[in-house]
């Protein structure tokens, strides 16, 4: 297939990049490109799994048929017993939150920030999203901080409904 082409409905568009930061052992930013073949391969607790599990954990919360909150933690593709687990423990302060994203078919990374709240447990801080071909920041409860976004865009209200319910 071209690059340029159209993609049939229901074709898979391919990830084209994983992001990851203060995830387990990826404390900074880290952005990895994703070709036809790609393999990860590093001593044990290099990070490889680092990459894989956020996305896993995306992909477990989508697929659940019943609203878990922000992030299902515990499920088939990936399990963990506390929010501590998945931040970075690399030795220095331990991080706050941690971001997951990608990018599909060639375009801007999309991404989400996740933190604990003692009082309302897992939250998401923000997410990235490209709606109508623009780039927006979205915070819960807060206006989206770019103001020539296409109100009647139904991608853009409902990352902002999930946003404010969570």
């Amino acid at each position: 297939m071209a690059k340029n082409s159209k993609l049939a409905f229901g074709q898979l568009m391919p990830i084209t990049k994983i992001m990851v930061e203060g995830f387990k052992a990826i404390r900074e930013r880290t952005t990895l490109d994703i070709r036809p073949i790609t393999v990860l391969c590093g001593a044990n607790s290099s990070g490889k799994s680092s990459f894989l599990q956020p996305l896993l954990l995306m992909k477990q919360t989508l697929e659940y048929l019943y609203d878990r909150g922000p992030l299902l933690v515990t499920g088939e593709n990936a399990k963990f017993s506390y929010f501590d687990e998945m931040l970075n423990h690399d030795g220095r302060p331990k991080a706050k939150s941690f971001s997951a994203g990608m990018a599909i078919n060639a375009g801007p990374v999309e991404e989400i920030t996740y933190s604990a709240d003692l009082d309302k447990g897992l939250k998401i801080d923000s997410a990235i999203a490209v709606l109508s071909s623009t780039l927006i920041k979205l915070v819960p409860n807060s206006p989206p901080l770019l103001e020539d976004i296409e109100k009647d865009d139904k991608s853009y209200n409902y990352l902002i409904n999930i946003m404010n319910d969570h």
